[in-house]
């Protein structure tokens, strides 16, 4: 029938189709297409209930899109994009694009697209050229990597991240987004182990394969990220030029993410190899300095 082939063509589509109903200011889906389990990973029955739109929006979009809504009754229609909590927990940017159709009751018709990938390779690129930016006018790399860092939990706010820097003699420096004192001193002091799994600075690891190959840190610290209240933790390399293991970009989440297919992970190695270059060109304008200061001192 011609509804049947309507609703198998709704469960395919890309595009999540809705309509929903304001009771005193809080929207409700009274329909939604079938793609709503395969999009978003809930059931027709709880992507219906009261207050489940609202509630999965992310909370630091929620006063924006509040502050829209008087547009929708002015003008009749909506276009904006947020951030939707999928129900694994993982942050996803909807475009979404609404229009009125009737006032009383108040009932909107509209349709959500996952745009994603769109959202994070523009915040991505936007970081790339700021940290680029940063690095030629002569930023010390701390602030680079506090930067860094934190423009990882902007574009991935369910996880915390950590770049550590394994050193020659010393236990790793750690730049992080909050994971916490305990848990960064925990990990300082595992220096040894760190080292062993991961292979000494300056020597490459047969353990790590390339940039994109995430390598899981349960076995090094499982205790430590089961305290922290994460599910996963794992590690991308950071090489440089020549292939050498410079350090680690950690990240630390509240679901599985281990996949190397994961986006996230490829976004991840995105910042990796930016933090890797920051941190080669201030090895390389350090090694300059002391020859300059060597050389300096045999004329004297």
């Amino acid at each position: 029938s011609l509804s049947a082939e309507h609703a198998e063509l709704l469960a395919s589509s890309p595009t999540l189709i809705y309509k929903l109903r304001y009771e005193n200011g809080i929207a409700t889906p009274v329909m939604l297409s079938g793609n709503v389990v395969r999009m978003l990973g809930y059931s027709y029955a709880e992507a219906t209930s009261p207050g489940w739109w609202w509630s999965n929006i992310y909370e630091d979009d929620r006063d924006r899109v509040a502050a829209s809504q008087p547009d929708l009754l002015e003008h009749g229609e909506l276009d904006l994009c947020y951030r939707f909590r999928h129900r694994n927990g993982q942050l996803l940017w909807i475009r979404d694009q609404e229009r009125l159709i009737r006032r009383k009751p108040l009932e909107t018709v509209g349709s959500w697209n996952d745009v994603t990938e769109e959202m994070l390779s523009a915040q991505v690129r936007a970081a790339r050229m700021s940290i680029r930016e940063r690095m030629f006018n002569g930023q010390p790399l701390d602030e680079i990597l506090t930067y860094c860092a934190e423009q990882i939990r902007h574009c991935f706010p369910s996880c915390h991240a950590a770049i550590i820097r394994l050193v020659d003699n010393g236990p790793p420096r750690i730049t992080d987004t909050g994971l916490g004192a305990a848990y960064v001193e925990a990990v300082a002091d595992r220096a040894a182990t760190l080292k062993a799994l991961l292979g000494d600075p300056g020597q490459d690891s047969q353990l790590l394969g390339s940039t994109t190959d995430p390598v899981t840190a349960r076995d090094c610290h499982r205790a430590l990220i089961e305290a922290a209240g994460f599910a996963d933790a794992f590690h991308l390399p950071l090489r440089g030029s020549n292939g050498r293991l410079l350090g680690l970009l950690g990240a630390y989440c509240p679901g599985a993410a281990t996949d190397p297919g994961n986006p996230d992970i490829r976004r991840l190695a995105e910042f990796g190899q930016i933090a890797a270059l920051a941190v080669e060109r201030s090895e390389q304008e350090q090694l300059q300095r002391q020859t300059l200061a060597a050389l300096a001192d045999t004329r004297d």
